[in-house]
């Protein structure tokens, strides 16, 4: 006797920004960029209900069904450069409102100079 069980195998998000708004504030000493969009979301789930597994006892394969649902998502994203030392602390935030899967991510970057990148293979001293 098989048992029965869902397995969701795969998740496709699909967004569509209609309403954006971006907002940059540039100075000698910071840079702040700011960055909202909503619109509509697509979701694509595969899962094998009722059949056990992809794959029957028999050997044979049974493709995945895509069930797709629709939502509403809203997203925001803001980076803060400080110029002197070239850092960058970037958030974002991403969810859907009514299948609730929130996305955060925060990093943390250097500016680089690729002019002057050639020095770090320079000899320390010369002889």
């Amino acid at each position: 006797m098989r048992d029965k069980s869902t397995v969701t195998n795969n998740i496709y998000d699909w967004n569509l920004a209609l309403i954006g708004v971006f907002f940059n504030h540039e100075s000698d000493r910071i840079s702040i960029r700011l960055n909202m969009n909503t619109g509509p979301s697509w979701r694509y789930e595969n899962s094998v209900s009722d059949r056990g597994s992809s794959m029957t006892r028999g050997g044979g394969y049974i493709p995945p069904e895509y069930k797709k649902s629709t939502d509403s998502f809203f997203s925001g994203k803001v980076w803060i450069t400080e110029r002197y030392t070239g850092l960058t602390v970037q958030a974002e935030v991403t969810n859907n409102l009514k299948k609730t899967n929130p996305y955060y991510g925060v990093t943390l970057s250097k500016a680089i100079d690729f002019g002057k990148l050639s020095n770090i293979f320079k000899p320390i001293s010369s002889r």
